[in-house]
């Protein structure tokens, strides 16, 4: 399994696209799956504390988030989920 710890989030014409700087990888995961996400962030936050945050994208993926900047990323995911299922109708 791979771990990254700088991304991007861009919502894509049905997809939620995570980039990942240190290998230069592009991550596609769905809107429901996004959402997902967002939810187990969110589940974690209150119980780190400082620590950096493991999340599973995916079988192969995970992003290594620092406790600081979980809560953009769950914004961030939820609102490129929601972009997303907006350009679907």
């Amino acid at each position: 399994m791979s771990q990254d710890t700088a991304y991007e989030i861009h919502a894509r014409a049905g997809y939620v696209a995570l980039r990942l700087h240190a290998g230069q990888t592009e991550i596609r995961i769905s809107p429901a799956d996004a959402a997902r996400v967002a939810r187990d962030i969110e589940s974690l936050i209150p119980r780190n504390g400082g620590a950096d945050i493991v999340i599973a994208l995916d079988e192969d993926h995970e992003i290594v988030v620092p406790a600081a900047q979980a809560q953009r990323l769950r914004i961030e995911l939820l609102d490129a989920a929601a972009y997303t299922q907006a350009r679907q109708r």
